[in-house]
């Protein structure tokens, strides 16, 4: 019953168990060995503070009464010398003085020397102290009178009967001494015997608690080394991949125990685990597989992408110079529709002089017939500028209709440039009908201008005729003036609408060349990513290696059914391959 209560026990309470034997047995002797030494303690104590002290306090008083008869001796034979005379009187005088201090030291002491010594002994040493005291002093007054009768009396009577005084005081002296020091001794020896007993005590405990602590901590450890070792050859079968084996059964309720539980549930987990990522690591694998597949089309899209760009961009580029011309030829144009106007306010101007001035009215004829015929030059070469700016409104319009066409092609990203496109081409429209008005009204001034060139070549009728051609020469001259200034803004609006369609085309060139650098780092980006699928399917079948030093069931496969492992997957070309 207790062994079996003993087994149930946990693993701290048996240690706790085997060391409370072991310390008890300890105390034990430890006490039996305190109690030893607090006896060999007191009879220290009573030696060194007690029968000690006594002992010096008898041999002191001894000594001063050798002393204070020796004074007295040495007084009565060399006291006729002053200095020498209160010498010796002083020792004595100190002699007494310290006799009295160890008589009372002795008296203290008295309780402790009753054990030791004779107290009737101790009574007559006193007393014979005492009576040789007063003989000192009887002999002491009769040496320092000043006859030399006293000092004889004095020197008869201490080598008399002072003397026999002393023989009797130091005769008990050494009896009592003998009674102390053979009662000390006797201490001594006691207080050796307690140690040697206090050393046996001590062996004999620790002995005994040794030998029951070995004893059941031979016991606990057989129990706990034999439970140990089946834990860890299970631990051992597990790290070799064997996950079949039965659980483990241990008949304690230890920490052992515990761990037994423990390395069976971890048993058990793992098998399910295993299992598991068995599973896992196939289904990785095929997901691996599929990706590989979608980076490589991905790869194919992304280097369509990048081709479609680059053409879009050169294009972008193409109509982007020819803006540019676009916006140089009318900016020349504008130029030669101010010079016109110029050369019509010219004109008005010598209409006028010769509406002032009819004195000189041939002159100014043949001045205006010059006059007029320049200016049929000229409108000849305002005719060839109108051409030429409906000639480049016929090209911007044809850009815009491409650059419309190309927008569409975009899609939503080129949305923007197409509305910007449908204004390039609703300007050149514009310019298309502003020049054929020009072309129109510059024809009318041609035909005027031929008019009055044959009504001065056959003569001046009348000056009235004179100034009505006048006249309308200054008014065609107003709406040379008048058609020149419209032409002169609406070039001036062309090469506005060139300037703003060249900076959306190159805006639209600048996305361009981002779409295409975001299609080139996504394509430098696929190796990269065709580095990690092959570092994911590496890694699933490193796993299902591992995996498969397991065994879970005889009838159960590690990987699902259907799956394999693929050798790997096949690398995702490179943009640009």
């Amino acid at each position: 019953m207790r062994m079996t209560a003993m087994v149930n026990l946990r693993l701290a309470h048996k240690l706790r168990i085997s060391t409370a034997v072991l310390m008890l047995f300890v105390l034990m002797g430890s006490l039996a060995a305190y109690w030893k030494i607090r006896q060999a303690s007191e009879l220290s104590v009573d030696l060194s503070t007690r029968q000690l002290p006594a002992m010096l306090a008898m041999r002191d008083l001894r000594l001063h009464a050798v002393e204070s008869s020796t004074a007295l001796k040495s007084y009565l034979l060399f006291g006729v010398d002053p200095a020498m005379a209160a010498r010796y009187r002083g020792q004595f005088d100190r002699a007494q003085q310290e006799g009295l201090t160890s008589v009372q030291a002795i008296e203290s002491a008295r309780s402790s020397l009753a054990r030791n010594v004779d107290m009737t002994r101790l009574d007559a040493m006193l007393s014979e102290y005492h009576i040789y005291e007063e003989k000192q002093k009887t002999v002491a007054q009769m040496a320092f009178g000043q006859g030399s009768d006293s000092t004889g009396k004095a020197f008869d009577l201490l080598q008399g009967e002072t003397a026999q005084h002393y023989d009797r005081l130091s005769s008990l002296m050494t009896t009592v001494l003998d009674q102390q020091v053979a009662a000390s001794g006797h201490s001594l020896e006691e207080t050796v015997h307690l140690s040697h007993l206090e050393a046996i005590y001590m062996w004999l405990a620790t002995f005994a608690g040794g030998l029951l602590g070995l004893l059941l901590s031979e016991v606990t450890i057989r129990r706990i080394v034999r439970s140990i070792v089946m834990v860890a050859d299970r631990a051992q079968s597990i790290a070799e991949g064997d996950l079949m084996s039965e659980a483990l059964s241990l008949d304690s309720n230890d920490e052992v125990t515990g761990l037994a539980r423990s390395v069976n549930q971890m048993q058990q987990n793992l098998r399910e685990m295993i299992g598991t990522m068995g599973e896992i690591a196939a289904t990785v694998n095929q997901d691996a597989l599929e990706l590989t597949r979608s980076a490589a089309d991905s790869s194919r899209r992304t280097k369509e992408q990048s081709l479609q760009t680059q053409q879009a961009a050169a294009a972008m580029q193409e109509m982007s110079i020819s803006i540019a011309e676009v916006s140089r030829h009318a900016q020349n144009s504008a130029a030669n529709a101010r010079q016109a106007a110029a050369t019509a306010r010219e004109g008005g101007s010598i209409v006028d002089q010769m509406l002032v001035s009819m004195q000189s009215i041939a002159d100014s004829v043949r001045n205006t017939a010059d006059t007029v015929q320049r200016l049929g030059r000229e409108s000849e070469q305002i005719i060839r500028i109108v051409n030429v700016i409906e000639e480049i409104a016929q090209k911007t319009n044809l850009l815009a209709l491409n650059a419309a066409i190309e927008a569409a092609r975009a899609g939503e990203q080129g949305r923007g440039f197409a509305v910007v496109a449908g204004e390039v081409r609703r300007l050149a429209e514009s310019t298309r009908n502003a020049t054929s008005e020009i072309a129109q009204m510059i024809q009318g001034i041609q035909g005027h201008t031929r008019g009055a060139v044959q009504a001065m070549e056959t003569g001046t009728a009348t000056v009235s005729e004179g100034v009505e051609t006048t006249r309308r020469a200054g008014e065609s001259l107003a709406r040379i003036i008048q058609a020149s200034d419209q032409v002169d803004s609406m070039i001036a609006q062309i090469a506005t609408a060139a300037t703003q369609q060249a900076e959306a085309a190159r805006q639209s060139s600048e996305n361009v060349d981002v779409i295409n650098r975001l299609g080139e780092e996504s394509a430098a980006a696929i190796p990269a990513m065709n580095t990690i699928v092959h570092s994911v399917e590496s890694g699933a079948q490193r796993l299902q290696q591992h995996i498969g030093k397991f065994r879970i069931e005889e009838s159960r496969a590690i990987l699902r059914p259907g799956l394999s492992v693929h050798p790997g997957p096949q690398p995702v070309p490179a943009y640009g391959d």
